[in-house]
């Protein structure tokens, strides 16, 4: 489905809300790929900046990182850590 100046979404729909397992591919060429509830990613999804070097795949709640989760830059930066209202929280791993 085409949403209008914003990007394409590819997956499951419930009640008219992205819902469940899905893709959505922003305008800019990034995009997010896992679970969405009620229009908002949340649960586990990975997203790919849109110059595709920057990979963030964990957790999600109200379409921000939270829980678990590791980002990579580069292909060689790589943090591991637990997120909480898409800030940082604790590093696991560096």
């Amino acid at each position: 489905m085409l949403f209008v100046g914003i990007g394409t979404y590819k997956g499951n729909f419930v009640a008219g809300n992205l819902e469940g397992k899905g893709r959505f591919d922003y305008q800019d060429g990034s995009y997010y790929e896992g679970e969405f509830k009620e229009d908002r990613k949340q649960g586990k999804g990975i997203f790919v900046e849109a110059d595709g070097a920057t990979v963030y795949n964990g957790g999600w709640f109200n379409d921000l990182k939270h829980g678990k989760g590791t980002i990579i830059q580069g292909g060689t930066y790589k943090i591991e850590g637990i997120w909480k209202d898409g800030i940082l929280q604790e590093m696991l791993t560096f």
